[in-house]
């Protein structure tokens, strides 16, 4: 019989084949001769001869080239050409050999080449086989049966040759021996450098399995797993140690860890392989004991059972604590392609997900400080196969909401809750928050999620949320900004949030009365501000944002007030229209006579106008300002506590944590600072007028202008000089001006004083005198008074007039100050720290500052002035800049490492110091 043509059908699938060959039937066995079988797409052609002999033998020999098995396997992408030796009994059982050998085939897009026989009798099977992809090889030799074994090797240098994931390396040798139907396996493997497409990778894997099928064949595994790295820098390893003992049926298994972050991570399980009532084979036990550290802090509270079998697990019910909330009754189960899930919760403290400090986690969990957290209990019920359905319910048992991490006021939250329907992937269901002062929040809402890659909210479906929220007392905003900052006023929000997750808009009023803001730390003070804003289609649009007010505190210097009337409020107007979800648009502010700080040392009334330009990662701040009245008295500040010099402080990194991209801000902003702008402190006191154009980005400012003083004093050494110009001139970076500054003593018969030159960074000082005179007879007038030589002419004065000399020259090095020195004979002017400093120990360490038994600790600092009477001794004097201290010392080198010191003034002592100077 002759055939020209075959169609299979099958339930999704469609072959045509273009066949040739002979048909043959005789003594109840079918040849067929010479086939030739081909696919009408010619993907594939299959040459050779197939005998049945009825339904126990067959014998099967032929050849196949580009025999294409994703026709048959959607995805596959295998291609093979080789042939094939088939003589197999099939009854009463099966009996035979099969042989196939491949050359330049494609495997899952692999080339594959190799060969495989494999032989079945009696209970018995052999098996050579060896086949090769690329770098990677699989080798099996020997058999299965009573005395044999079979040993096998797998080398794969590079995964990505053989699977698409994972890539890396694996190598893995062993035996299998006993018994055909009940083999044990002896194992020994690595792996190195595992690379996942979840993005978790794995540095390397060693491990060792020892086990068989039987019901008491003895179980020995042990693993061993470092570096594990999971895109949750929390849910990674530094190190894992899984190790079963026991037999098939009855083992125990412990899993002992670290995580990146040092904490521990330990699981035990016992159970075994065994049959079931419908004698499935199943992995049946209990989950003994698991616990992890921080930050998840898991304890089980009690065993829980397991069972893990072919498409199906079942875990549950179970009991356990997580970041201090108590899960019970909690079951997961996954049978054929359905998963569920249910359980209850209390004690769920959701700050404690607060990641700004450890200690805010501390603190939220103890209730310190008088603090009590929101709490919340709630169940779930869910069930996912093709698509997600349950029910999920939240509800508020007691606590609150606070600010800060040090706030001890919470936000007056009374009740909260939220009810979920989910059916067929569509959520619905609503929330609701109240207050006191909060007052009240509610929210309907109506979304989907996808469930194709796990759950999540589908960000192509449409959405809807409608809000609707009366808010008698915003003063918990405040708070959850800053403990500083304060926030009063009422509003309310009418809002519906809809489009898609990808997309949103958002409709709506917001509304807002009897505003108040303040910032207590540095006086600024906004009042009666009303809003009036829309949410229109995302877009936030500000038609009117107004606070006005009167300076409610008088500065300590009434110039500065004169020209702000307390009776007049000023004004401050702004409008903004700004689309939410890329933060583009623009705010314009007007401001008259708005005090902005309100302090009696830190005052200042402007007027002016500005605004901002939003951008995707950019803003961009302009202004006009002018200074209508102002007071700043600095002598109040305080410069930030230091560290002694001897303490390094290392940030630890925290790794897999990316930093936000940054947002680049540029300023254009005009300061025209009036006719009524005074400043006091550090003995300074004039007012200061100008202008100043400050453009560039934070950190990277330039200023352009003139600042000037008119008048003004300056109070210090004993002497009150007279600011006769007072000039500083910005070119460049805004801390770096120029300086022109001459002040002069007042009373002499001779103008004597100080001028300062140069720049911040680098200024020059020298003294100044009309007529023109030497650098001592100037220090002297401006010291003393009087000319040099006068009565009473001493060491006591020359050594004031050399602390006068280090003080006003302190950090300058140049022939002025060093001519100056020479003049009045002395080696060294120095200003140290605010303790003697005649000896030599240091004066601070980390464990803080060193006192000798006779030293003291002065109350400011001092200068020092140093005279080298021989190699060997060293006189020096110190004044305390502010206070009586004074000293006198006599350092005599008695050695390389021996020194003297003899010290005499407001104390006196003999001190023997012994030196060792190390790295």
């Amino acid at each position: 019989m002759r055939s020209g043509g075959v169609v299979v059908a099958g339930k999704s699938r469609r072959i045509d084949l273009a066949a040739d060959f002979n048909l043959l039937l005789r003594d109840q066995v079918l040849n067929i001769e010479t086939a030739r079988l081909r696919l009408a797409d010619g993907s594939a052609d299959l040459t050779g001869r197939v005998e049945l002999h009825g339904t126990r033998t067959v014998r099967v020999k032929g050849t196949f080239v580009n025999l294409d098995l994703a026709r048959m396997v959607k995805g596959l992408d295998t291609r093979l050409n080789g042939g094939v030796e088939l003589d197999a009994r099939l009854r009463p059982a099966i009996v035979g050999r099969a042989e196939v050998s491949l050359t330049d085939s494609r495997l899952m897009g692999r080339a594959l080449d190799g060969r495989a026989n494999v032989a079945l009798a009696d209970q018995r099977i052999d098996v050579d086989i060896n086949l090769a992809s690329r770098s990677a090889r699989l080798t099996a030799h020997g058999g299965l049966g009573a005395g044999r074994e079979l040993t096998f090797e797998l080398i794969a240098p590079q995964l990505a040759e053989i699977v698409p994931q994972p890539s890396g390396s694996i190598t893995a040798r062993g035996t299998v021996s006993g018994e055909f139907a009940a083999p044990q396996l002896r194992m020994e493997g690595t792996a190195s450098d595992l690379k996942f497409a979840n993005g978790q990778t794995i540095d390397s894997i060693t491990a060792s399995i020892a086990g068989g099928a039987a019901a008491n064949a003895p179980l020995a595994v042990e693993m061993t797993i470092t570096g594990h790295r999971a895109p949750n820098p929390d849910a990674s390893l530094a190190s894992a140690t899984l190790i079963a003992r026991g037999t098939t049926s009855e083992h125990t298994l412990e899993l002992t860890g670290t995580t990146l972050s040092k904490q521990p991570v330990r699981m035990t399980a016992s159970g075994g392989w065994r049959s079931g009532a419908a004698q499935d084979y199943a992995w049946r036990g209990t989950l003994v004991a698991a616990e992890s550290g921080k930050p998840l802090d898991l304890r089980l509270s009690e065993p829980t059972p397991v069972t893990i079998a072919r498409g199906s697990v079942s875990v549950g019910p179970a009991r356990f604590e997580a970041r201090g909330t108590r899960f019970s009754a909690v079951e997961i189960q996954q049978r054929d392609g359905r998963w569920s899930t249910s359980g209850v919760f209390e004690g769920l403290a959701p700050q404690v997900f607060d990641a700004r400090t450890t200690a805010a986690r501390r603190v939220v969990r103890t209730g310190a400080g008088g603090r009590q957290p929101l709490t919340l209990r709630g169940r779930w019920e869910l069930a996912l196969t093709d698509t997600l359905t349950g029910v999920i319910v939240v509800e508020r048992t007691g606590g609150d909401i606070y600010g800060g991490i040090d706030a001890l006021t919470p936000i007056g939250i009374s009740d909260l809750g939220l009810a979920l329907s989910v059916v067929s992937n569509r959520v619905t269901g609503t929330a609701y928050v109240r207050g006191k002062a909060l007052g009240r929040l509610d929210a309907v809402i109506d979304a989907y999620v996808d469930t194709s890659g796990g759950i999540q909210i589908a960000r192509t479906r449409p959405f809807r949320i409608d809000v609707d929220a009366v808010l008698p007392d915003l003063s918990w905003i405040g708070p959850l900004i800053s403990d500083s900052v304060q926030i009063e006023g009422s509003g309310s929000i009418k809002t519906a949030i809809s489009g898609t997750p990808a997309d949103p808009t958002a409709s709506g009023p917001i509304r807002a009365t009897g505003l108040r803001i303040s910032y207590v730390e540095q006086g600024v003070r906004l009042e009666d501000g009303t809003l009036d804003a829309n949410l229109v289609d995302g877009v936030l649009v500000v038609n009117e944002l107004v606070f006005t007010g009167t300076p409610r505190v008088a500065p300590d210097e009434e110039r500065a007030a004169e020209a702000v009337s307390f009776e007049t409020p000023g004004r401050l107007r702004a409008v903004a229209r700004i689309a939410l979800r890329t933060l583009t648009g623009s705010v314009g502010i007007q401001a008259e006579r708005l005090p902005v700080l309100q302090r009696r040392d830190r005052w200042m009334v402007v007027s002016g106008e500005g605004g901002i330009t939003l951008a995707p990662q950019r803003a961009e701040l302009y202004a006009k300002l002018k200074v209508d009245g102002a007071y700043i008295d600095f002598s109040r500040l305080r410069g930030a506590r230091r560290l002694p010099n001897d303490v390094v402080i290392v940030r630890a990194e925290q790794p897999g944590k990316a930093a936000p991209a940054p947002v680049d801000i540029t300023l254009d902003v005009r300061g025209d600072l009036g006719s009524r702008f005074y400043i006091r402190g550090a003995g300074l006191e004039a007012r200061l007028d100008g202008a100043l154009d400050i453009t560039g980005r934070p950190g990277q400012l330039l200023a352009e202008g003139n600042v000037r003083t008119r008048g003004g004093t300056y109070q210090g050494y004993g002497q009150r000089l007279q600011i006769q110009r007072g000039i500083l001139t910005f070119q460049g970076p805004v801390e770096n001006p120029a300086l022109n500054v001459l002040a002069v003593r007042s009373g002499l018969p001779v103008d004597v004083g100080v001028s300062i030159g140069g720049t911040a960074a680098r200024p020059i000082v020298r003294l100044y005198s009309d007529p023109s005179m030497t650098d001592v007879e100037k220090l002297n007038w401006l010291v003393l008074g009087r000319p040099p030589g006068g009565a009473g002419d001493g060491g006591q004065e020359r050594a004031l007039l050399s602390a006068a000399a280090s003080a006003l020259f302190a950090g300058q090095v140049d022939s002025a100050s060093t001519g100056l020195m020479q003049s009045l004979g002395i080696d060294e002017i120095s200003l140290r720290p605010g303790q003697d400093s005649s000896s030599i120990l240091p004066r601070e360490t980390v464990a803080g500052t060193l006192r000798s038994a006779t030293g003291t600790t002065a109350a400011s600092d001092f200068v020092a002035i140093g005279k080298r009477l021989n190699d060997d001794l060293y006189l020096t004097f110190e004044q305390a800049i502010s206070g009586a201290a004074t000293y006198v010392a006599l350092n005599y080198q008695l050695s390389r490492r021996f020194s003297l010191i003899a010290r005499a003034g407001t104390t006196t002592a003999l001190d023997l110091v012994y030196s060792i100077a190390f790295d």
